[in-house]
């Protein structure tokens, strides 16, 4: 499966090597274990899509509840029975309900829900609904515990059932209040009632309950400060302790550069369970690590159901590929549908579509003619892809930049394939590992990726088949979030506020290759590409910038209600034309991504989704500069999501993979072991 990770063009996986405030063990002593594997519960129909769903084993073992995914208005819970595979309906209607919990005593659960936000509003609570042990059917109404917001980054009931531990923001609480960390770390009765503020960090995940109930221990960033780049997820992943009776916080165990988001702890906080490339590793609480394990492809860990015991979901899903007019009409299908298709680009005359599937259990790519005809195979790298690392195609769809790992090499590789002959060059041994998506710049007749040298960092321009010219040279705590560059000209934001609130206005600056001087053009209340927001994109003649943009200081890295796009023009020297605009996109989508220019720069296509995110609720949307004519849903027929696109070289087309769900199972997953 060496290509397919290229293909579907994933995030980095989490972590490296443990170490932090524990020394190093032997770690070729340490087993890897072969997971026993138990199916709960499987359906033809339900979308069981991880992450967007998750279950919860009750504690008796009788019954598994978990969040399905049904259509863009809605996410709702079910319940299963684990000895004959009965399942029911627990929640419906025009809400977003998830993140299932179970009470101790086993007629209870918890869960996140919609359905207490204020109207126009889509924030979660912290709810319980009474569960008859018996048939599994609710007990009496859906009770509202949290009277703030919510996040999704976890939440956890005390070992007696009488507390719950959870986090929320600042910002939402106290709009008034600037401060460095923005996460809270809250815990209040189980049955509502006043919440107390046990730490605040710049984010937190995974609170776990002690087995005394005395502590809570979370996951954050071993740096909670924020620099000109605001936080970086991979400073280094930290587990923390936190008393409940007195608020005093102890570090227990880190990993440097890694990130903290997907580590899990077990419901006593006994295990930490991370994943390493393509294998978890589990791990004692002080970091030592006592096991590692792989699961089944398609098979996602979920959490932890016991010490040593996991509940993970397998989601059967194809995806063909379509090519669709941007003029308007149906679409087409190019491919069965049996794999999940990927496109990677067209060829430079737009008659071929290069794209990535599966053929006998074998990753390969294709090429698709767009008229139909017979499609022919490309040569693919032999060597196994760096985990994370995404790929891009050149635009005349005939070479592929991507990152390989060897062993021991400290830094990726990058090279280049020829995919007509197969031949393949080395660019670069030292890729800065932070910046795994690579651009385009010039057309699509350059890569631009990144180096680390150390004391700098690179930002480097290559051609396909010559050498490589550098860019802009940045100090490592000075490397922009979001950048985009124009043969010489490089244009990347940076937080401009205090210390304390960096995020309460951004400014934009404009640099030219080989000279030392930054220009900044202009600055703006609220952030322009912040961290996880698109990156700007210069138009096709290199006149205009589009970047996302959200008014709201709202010190997150992330506009949590979405953003705008603001249009910036610019003369060829960088200086600024008029004032920017703002484009609303409504009624278009309030979250959207992969912005790519229309050719005669008149407008763009981007990956958009509703005023709340939704597995279902992805379209690829045509948006014209006149702010006369409203943002078009070109995939608003089409039955599937849709994940990523490709526009053609004139324009006139658009391939894309339209992913459909064919039901799904959940399985219990156990390491035996004395845990």
């Amino acid at each position: 499966m060496k290509i397919l990770r290229i293909i579907l063009l994933m995030e980095a996986t989490i972590g490296l090597s443990v170490g932090g405030l524990y020394a190093q063990i032997d770690t070729q002593s340490v087993p890897t274990l072969e997971p026993r594997l138990t199916r709960l519960y499987g359906s033809d129909s339900l979308n069981l899509w991880y992450p967007a769903s998750q279950a919860a084993l009750s504690p008796d073992g009788r019954w598994v509840v978990f969040n399905t995914v049904e259509r863009a208005d809605g996410m709702h819970l079910w319940i299963a029975s684990t000895e004959d595979g009965r399942a029911m309906r627990l929640t419906d209607g025009p809400e977003y309900d998830g993140q299932p919990r179970w009470f101790p005593s086993g007629d209870r659960i918890a869960f996140r829900s919609s359905r207490f936000a204020p109207a126009q509003s889509t924030v979660a609570h912290i709810v319980s609904l009474g569960i008859d042990r018996e048939t599994g059917r609710p007990a009496g109404p859906v009770r509202q515990i949290t009277l703030e917001p919510t996040w999704g980054n976890g939440y956890s009931i005390s070992p007696d059932g009488k507390w719950i531990a959870y986090t929320t923001d600042v910002q939402r609480t106290a709009p008034a209040v600037a401060r460095v960390g923005h996460s809270l770390l809250q815990v209040l009765p189980a049955t509502g009632g006043t919440a107390r503020t046990l730490v605040e960090r710049n984010v937190v995940f995974s609170p776990t309950w002690s087995a005394d109930g005395q502590s809570v221990y979370l996951a954050t960033r071993r740096d909670d400060r924020i620099g000109p780049r605001g936080p970086d997820p991979t400073s280094g992943a930290v587990v923390m302790r936190v008393s409940v009776v007195d608020g005093r916080t102890e570090e227990v165990v880190s990993w440097p550069n890694a990130e903290a988001s997907g580590t899990l702890l077990s419901p006593d906080a006994r295990l930490i369970c991370r994943s390493v490339g393509d294998r978890y590793e589990l791990s004692a609480i002080d970091g030592t690590l006592l096991a590692r394990f792989e699961l089944p492809e398609r098979l996602s860990l979920g959490g932890f159901a016991g010490d040593g015991t996991f509940l993970a979901t397998l989601q059967n899903t194809v995806a063909p590929l379509r090519v669709l007019p941007v003029a308007g009409g149906p679409s087409r299908q190019l491919n069965e549908a049996r794999s999940y298709d990927w496109p990677l680009g067209w060829t430079a005359e737009g008659e071929e579509v290069l794209f990535g599937t599966q053929l006998n259990g074998e990753s390969i790519l294709l090429r698709a003619p767009l008229d139909g005809g017979p499609m022919r195979q490309a040569p693919v790298p032999s060597e196994e892809p760096a985990s994370g690392w995404g790929p891009v195609l050149s635009a005349d769809g005939r070479h592929i930049f991507y990152a390989t790992s060897t062993d021991g090499q400290e830094k990726p590789i990058g090279k280049v394939l020829d995919t007509e002959t197969g031949e393949v060059r080395e660019v670069s041994r030292v890729l800065w590992d932070e910046y795994k998506r690579f651009n385009l710049v010039d057309g699509g007749e350059q890569f631009l990726y990144a180096e680390d040298h150390g004391t700098h960092l690179e930002l480097r321009a290559v051609h396909p088949t010559g050498s490589s010219r550098l860019l802009r040279s940045f100090k490592p705590e000075e490397f922009p979030n979001g950048f985009a560059a124009y043969r010489d000209r490089i244009a990347f934001t940076r937080p401009s506020g205090d210390s304390a609130s960096p995020y309460d206005s951004t400014s934009l600056y404009i640099a030219i290759a080989g000279q030392d001087e930054i220009r900044k053009v202009l600055t703006r209340r609220g952030q322009m590409t912040g961290e996880n927001m698109p990156r700007p994109e210069w138009s096709p003649d290199g006149s205009m910038l589009a970047l996302s943009y959200s008014g709201s200081p709202t010190g997150l890295p992330v506009h949590v209600d979405g953003f705008d796009l603001m249009l910036v023009n610019l003369t060829p020297e960088g200086d600024l034309v008029g004032e920017p605009r703002i484009l609303t996109l409504e009624p278009g989508p309030r979250w959207w991504y992969a912005l790519q220019w229309l050719p005669d720069g008149s407008g763009f296509l981007v990956l958009g989704m509703g005023a709340e995110p939704s597995m279902v609720d992805t379209e690829i949307w045509l948006v014209s500069l006149d702010p006369d004519v409203a943002p078009v849903a070109l995939t608003a027929d089409d039955p599937g999501a849709v994940w990523g696109f490709e526009l053609s070289p004139d324009g006139k087309y658009v391939a894309y993979s339209s992913e459909m769900p064919l039901g799904g199972s959940i399985w219990k997953v156990e390491l035996e072991g004395e845990w």
